[in-house]
């Protein structure tokens, strides 16, 4: 089907009739174009329907016979040829055999998937997916869409989010047509590479191993789709190096919203005792050192004083926090803070400093 005419109705009617018919194309030019190769091909088996939403029979009429008077490629034989098309109405077309059915709500239904995060809160889907063929669908006559969703991870549906985005790094880009849609990834029901005639389901189905972008990823993807370039402000910077520190962006995420944060708070340079015991907390020029009784003394009841414990050596391991030791001077009253080795850290009991400020 085509549909002339540069009026937005024109375009509404050829976006509905696509859902319909298939292959329909919008022409809202006068001059001979490319399309004109697609619309006379001489290879169709069917006639081409035309019809228009602003223009009236006659005029469409009209504007197809000149195309096809203008056409870039003609046939020598026969040397009069019959115009392959016919002009009719909107309200003339046969909706009753639709190429796209809906089946809304037919399918709906939780699945598992072994997936990976990576560094930047990006999953990535650890096996590829198990082809499937929805109840009343046949794989042979029928062609559908699948659309996964990963709870707590949507994407936006963004033009410039294209199929290398959201799918896993091994998968093949030519298997099938992923994109994001409907807050997360669809992609095309048959694969769209090499299949050999007589292949099984299993091998004519696509079954792609897919990606959810996180959010550093889709703006990375978005701006740079127009050439623009995203640099992190001086907390992106820090938030950066506890990412580093934690292993991924998942477990800053969860660190952010944890008991924990609010006691690394107490090592920021602007922080204040807060009740800390005396002598637990000392604000020295290199950083703010606590010691077991000024984290022990932090007021959470739910954060028991084991896990703490398991915490503060977790974050020791990572780097957040160096464990070590707070001495004076025997003959002035300044404090130094002096960092075990490694190999003593683990046995000896001192003060804890932040790595950052």
């Amino acid at each position: 089907m085509a549909v002339p005419g540069d009026q937005p109705e024109d375009f509404a009617l050829a976006e509905a009739l696509r859902q319909f018919r298939g292959s329909v194309t919008w022409i809202p030019w006068n001059e001979p174009g490319l399309s004109d190769m697609w619309l006379f091909t001489g290879r169709v088996s069917e006639r081409l329907l035309v019809t228009s939403a602003s223009l009236s029979v006659e005029e469409t009429q009209q504007r197809i016979d000149e195309r096809w008077e203008k056409r870039p490629v003609r046939q020598i034989e026969p040397p009069v040829e019959e115009p392959p098309f016919e002009v009719v109405a909107p309200s003339e077309i046969d909706l009753g055999h639709p190429f796209t059915v809906v089946l809304k709500d037919a399918w709906e239904q939780p699945r598992s998937l072994p997936v990976t995060v990576e560094p930047d809160g990006s999953l990535q889907a650890a096996l590829s997916l198990a082809a499937e063929v929805p109840r009343g669908l046949d794989p042979d006559r029928h062609r559908w869409q699948v659309t996964l969703t990963a709870a707590n991870h949507p994407l936006p549906p963004l033009a410039a989010l294209g199929s290398s985005a959201v799918i896993a790094t091994d998968q093949n880009p030519w298997e099938t047509f992923v994109r994001a849609a409907d807050g997360g990834v669809t992609y095309w029901s048959h694969r769209f590479d090499f299949v050999p005639s007589g292949e099984s389901l299993a091998g004519s189905l696509a079954s792609p191993k897919l990606a959810w972008p996180g959010i550093r990823r889709i703006l990375q993807v978005a701006a740079s789709a127009d050439g623009i370039e995203i640099l992190p402000s001086p907390a992106g910077k820090r938030a950066a190096i506890t990412e580093g520190l934690l292993g991924s962006r998942a477990a800053l995420e969860a660190l952010a919203v944890g008991p924990g944060w609010p006691l690394l708070r107490r090592f920021l340079p602007d922080a204040a005792p807060n009740g800390c015991p005396e002598g637990s907390w000392w604000k020295l020029k290199s950083a703010v050192v606590l010691s077991w009784e000024a984290v022990a003394a932090y007021d959470d009841p739910g954060w028991e004083l084991a896990v703490r414990r398991e915490q503060i050596d977790q974050w020791t391991s990572q780097g957040v926090l160096r464990r070590g030791l707070i001495l004076g001077c025997g003959h002035c009253p300044i404090l130094e803070f002096f960092l075990l080795p490694r190999s003593a850290r683990t046995t000896a009991a001192g003060a804890v400093e932040g790595t950052t400020n």
